[in-house]
């Protein structure tokens, strides 16, 4: 059973990236993600059905587009074995099926965003929105069968104080945060919160350690300086993973 909910996850999480990668690349640019049908993005031909397989084609195709020949970006596979490996993970974590469910739709989320945040320097409001409302629900329905009310308590209270606080420093602190950070804090304090308080003291230690890091690099790298915006974004995503998936600990 263990094994089977594993690999189910998987398959599904590779189906998802797959999705998530039309996302990352056309919500930026306020493009319907359904319309029209995926293509090459030099030369416009429309993908048939069997370069849409996760992974496999991409190496079939020997990444290049099958009608140009031009490069196909790394990135395709990466996004979709990412969030296979992360719906594997949580479901190897949780046993509770609308558990699965809340922190899979957690996952593509944090994938999807943190990717846009690296590419563009922005969170849609619309991502994080889709995100929020799949989560309020599919967290009421865990704590309705587990009867554990109590949960959506710590749900709210997780969403205020990550949301409070970063909407303290982004009113404060001028170029500290951008206000699609506050949206996007509310929304992980949400889904930590259920949890409980530690996962999101967690994932904030872990989000701006790895962020100090990540920024700390490319200033030697010296792909930004010290007065560079840095995204947010990628940062927190890492971190709600990794709490999430640490989370049994402080059962």
């Amino acid at each position: 059973m263990f094994a089977s909910r594993v690999v189910l996850a998987s398959v599904l999480g590779l189906c998802v990236g797959s999705f998530l990668n039309v996302v990352i690349e056309r919500v930026p640019r306020r493009a319907s993600v359904l319309r029209p049908a995926s293509s090459c993005p030099a030369c416009d031909a429309e993908l048939q059905r069997r370069d849409l397989v996760p992974v496999v084609s991409w190496i079939v195709l020997r990444r290049r587009c099958r009608t140009c020949g031009i490069a196909i970006s790394a990135r395709y596979p990466v996004v979709e074995l990412i969030t296979a490996a992360l719906f594997a993970a949580v479901a190897a974590t949780f046993g509770e099926p609308a558990r699965i469910v809340a922190y899979c739709l957690l996952a593509a989320g944090c994938v999807a965003l943190g990717a846009i945040d690296l590419d563009t320097h922005t969170l849609p409001t619309r991502v994080v929105v889709v995100m929020s409302i799949g989560g309020l629900g599919t967290l009421t329905m865990a704590s309705a069968i587990e009867r554990s009310p109590g949960r959506l308590v710590g749900a709210a209270i997780g969403a205020a104080a990550v949301g409070g606080a970063f909407f303290a420093v982004w009113w404060l602190v001028p170029d500290g945060f951008g206000f699609g950070d506050v949206r996007y804090g509310t929304a992980l304090g949400m889904f930590l919160g259920w949890l409980g308080m530690r996962p999101v003291f967690a994932a904030l230690i872990v989000a701006f350690g790895a962020g100090s890091v990540g920024g700390l690099a490319m200033v030697a790298l010296r792909r930004a300086d010290r007065h560079s915006a840095l995204p947010l974004g990628p940062a927190l995503s890492l971190g709600a993973q990794i709490a999430v998936l640490i989370s049994p600990i402080w059962r």
